[in-house]
């Protein structure tokens, strides 16, 4: 089965990557074809033989010379798009949502500490020390727990 990149009509105009083999072709009545694209631009492709089971994969090298710059950034786009984040940048995240939402809903001191925070944590996640990022994950836990029980939030 032929491989081609792009999204044109006509695979003429599209970039010819190479060939990937149906797992016992003979015996396919139906395939299960999937693409998935890394932040290197290798595009991974998976051929499933829905009747047999068997499955063929290749990895294509896409950041080649037959690739301009506008293609090269349309897939990057595309692969930042579904990137779907760990569990500890989710959780990074929620803090940092957390602690945006409650400077906004306070005011005073309050609203400071939870700035302060907040700014505290961000250059945490910048200078990526990841058991910093760590332990102020789990006092930020603490922190909330204080403040609820101090201020009604």
């Amino acid at each position: 089965m032929p491989v081609f990149l792009g999204e044109q009509q006509h695979t003429r105009d599209n970039v010819y990557l190479g060939e990937l083999a149906i797992p016992s072709a003979a015996a396919a009545r139906q395939i299960t074809v999937q693409f998935a694209f890394d932040i290197n631009l290798n595009l991974a492709v998976a051929i499933r033989n829905d009747t047999t089971e068997q499955i063929a994969t290749a990895v294509f090298v896409l950041d080649r010379d037959e690739l301009n710059d506008l293609d090269r950034a349309r897939i990057r786009s595309r692969v930042a798009a579904f990137q779907v984040p760990t569990k500890e940048e989710a959780e990074n995240q929620l803090i940092l949502t957390q602690l945006e939402r409650l400077s906004h809903e306070t005011t005073g001191s309050v609203r400071e500490r939870f700035v302060a925070e907040r700014l505290h944590f961000l250059q945490l996640l910048a200078k990526q020390n990841l058991e910093a990022i760590n332990r102020a994950r789990d006092e930020f836990a603490d922190f909330i727990r204080d403040m609820q029980s101090e201020y009604i939030l």
